[in-house]
């Protein structure tokens, strides 16, 4: 019976010694899946818990080049907007669930160029799909509470996205190879803004509720030059006025910021009442390089970039956070339109002095997403916009009035993306869906 007992205590103890082996081959596992620099490439420790570093670089790197896609429409406010059918358009494919519910900010919008589309997902995966719905990679971007929120900048050979792990990503288009990850904070919930070789990104930390700029070299991911820590999270995405040669970038403080190329405090803010967690629209108006923001004040404000001096603020039904859209064109009539939630309306105003013209009921269950600007025809212009509960809809950009509607099963609060004459639509629990006028 003792020889018994003995054999049964040693079976006991190599049971022990394996799952404990087990499991330290599975932790290591995850740790070098999430931190590919541990094994190759150049490795930096923080210094402090928000000092940033470059935990991954690869030796060699795609070349840069000037920015294929960036999420707003207003890089330039004379480009014209894409184009699109105004026939009612129908599903051609959708994609595997990218989406699952997680967290109730906006969703990464689909960036997409002629390479491609490329989206983030809640559940911290990023999709590569072909033009015709096959998936060309995905790569997991580490664990995080939130997965990825911010939407996507692209070149001619990278993408580049942030995710709420708190660092930023470069990737090859072709193979999904990362080519870069700099970790800035606790989190990146903004979308990245390219411009001269820079990369512009706002990062937050989760305890201690703080957000900050920063300035990135776009090839390395090398940190240039950051702000100074603001009171409070920062979910707007930045983004850079050439003309005043600033980055601006709204806060859950209430405030918007001007910062020049060395970082450091602003060199104007502005309060705006309440958080500000949308992104800035840029206008051109007598000369005059605008900001246009839309609050949880209520309010859409229109300020000079380059001195912070508030032109005029309009008041709104609701709160906002999506980017303002801005007609094309150089007249005085110009109109500024904004969506609101609680209520979710879309209101149009005069860029001039914010004067409203007209406002519409959209029925949209989620109404804090992005209008998409389109154009068809001659000189008929409109938007896309989430409308009648789980539908997309188009509107008559003048007048508001709804031109079709189709329904996509769920709702959304990413922003329709047109490339082709295809829309491109991210659900808010669930796929991309992408929608076109057959020929």
């Amino acid at each position: 019976m003792r020889g018994v007992a003995v054999r049964h205590f040693i079976a006991a103890k190599n049971l022990v010694y394996a799952t404990w082996f087990v499991f330290c081959i599975f932790v290591i596992a995850q740790v070098i899946s999430l931190q590919p620099g541990l094994i190759r490439g150049h490795v930096r420790l923080h210094e402090s818990r928000f000092e940033p570093a470059i935990v991954w670089s690869a030796e060699q790197r795609p070349p840069i080049s000037e920015p294929t896609y960036l999420l707003r429409h207003d890089r330039d406010p004379d480009e014209a907007f894409p184009k699109i059918e105004v026939r009612e358009p129908q599903v051609i494919w959708r994609s595997p669930p990218i989406n699952h519910g997680i967290h109730t900010a906006a969703k990464s919008s689909a960036a997409v160029d002629e390479s491609g589309i490329y989206v983030g997902g809640d559940s911290g995966w990023i999709w590569a799909f072909e033009h015709d719905g096959q998936v060309r990679w995905r790569v997991f971007a580490g664990a995080s509470q939130r997965g990825i929120h911010g939407t996507a900048a692209l070149d001619q050979d990278s993408v580049y996205i942030g995710a709420y792990n708190g660092r930023l990503y470069r990737i090859a288009k072709a193979s999904g190879e990362v080519i870069f990850i700099a970790a800035l904070a606790d989190a990146i919930g903004t979308s990245p803004w390219i411009q001269d070789q820079k990369i512009y990104v706002g990062a937050e930390t989760g305890s201690t509720l703080l957000g900050r700029l920063y300035v990135l070299e776009q090839d390395r991911g090398e940190i240039l030059a950051r702000s100074a820590w603001i009171d409070e999270q920062t979910h707007s995405s930045p983004m850079y006025f050439p003309n005043s040669r600033m980055a601006l970038m709204g806060a859950n403080d209430g405030h918007l910021y001007a910062y020049g190329a060395g970082g450091g405090s602003p060199q104007w803010y502005a309060d705006v009442g309440g958080a500000a967690k949308g992104p800035i629209s840029r206008a051109l108006w007598r000369g005059l390089e605008l900001a246009l923001l839309g609050t949880w004040n209520h309010r859409l404000y229109a300020f000079r970039a380059d001195t912070g001096e508030l032109l005029w603020s309009s008041a709104l039904a609701g709160r906002s956070q999506g980017a303002p859209i801005l007609e094309r064109g150089t007249h005085d009539q110009r109109l500024v339109i904004v969506n609101t939630h609680l209520p979710n309306e879309v209101i149009a105003v005069r860029l001039s002095d914010g004067r409203q013209v007209w406002r519409r009921n959209t029925e949209a269950r989620i109404n804090h997403g992005n209008l998409a600007p389109v154009t068809w025809g001659v000189n008929s212009w409109g938007f896309l916009l989430p409308c009648r509960e789980t539908r997309i809809c188009l509107a008559e950009g003048r007048s508001g009035k709804i031109l079709w509607s189709v329904d996509l099963g769920r709702g959304f609060s990413s922003t329709p993306t047109v490339h082709n004459g295809r829309i491109h639509v991210v659900l808010e629990a669930g796929e991309l869906v992408v929608l076109g006028v057959r020929k």
